[in-house]
């Protein structure tokens, strides 16, 4: 789906709307929305931790009909975001 997705100017503009949205949502359901959260800092945290592997490992690859290993899965999330917060 990725390479269907052009990362233009409009598309950027959509992360502070969609920051704006989720913090307004309910009992505080999207605390990293705040902008004093950096998004690319986080995900690499995630990533470097492997915070997300095991539940992909034993859930999203049962659900997905190309079995992506993780680590690539991991490496694409990485560029995407860097692309998209550059």
């Amino acid at each position: 789906m990725a390479q269907h997705v052009e990362i233009d100017d409009s598309f950027k503009a959509l992360i502070p709307e969609v920051r704006k949205h989720r913090l307004q949502m309910k009992n505080n359901l999207a605390p990293s929305a705040d902008i004093k959260y950096s998004i690319p800092d986080l995900i690499k945290e995630y990533c470097d931790k492997d915070f997300y592997k095991s539940d992909y490992e034993l859930t999203t690859l049962k659900l997905i009909t190309d079995a992506i290993p993780y680590d690539e899965t991991k490496d694409f999330v990485l560029k995407f975001t860097r692309k998209l917060f550059k």
